[in-house]
């Protein structure tokens, strides 16, 4: 969170754990309409289970991006 924090450019921190709105975040995808999209997070021996919640997640989401195209982006 502290490098995130420090960094340059657009960045949007969310917490699996707290459910995030898929049309939220792809939402700010669509809008910032990176070249590259960096995701980083904690370490699986630090946050068990972290890397499945993870993978669901995006998983999940470019599911729901390629089902909900958004025309005004």
């Amino acid at each position: 969170n502290d490098i995130a924090m420090k960094s340059k450019g657009p960045r949007l921190i969310i917490r699996l754990d707290a459910a995030p709105s898929m049309t939220g975040v792809a939402d700010w995808i669509q809008e910032i309409n990176p070249e590259t999209l960096n995701i980083a997070g904690p370490r699986e021996s630090g946050r068990p289970g972290i890397h499945d919640m993870a993978y669901e997640f995006l998983q999940d989401l470019c599911q729901w991006m390629a089902c909900n195209p958004n025309p005004d982006h």
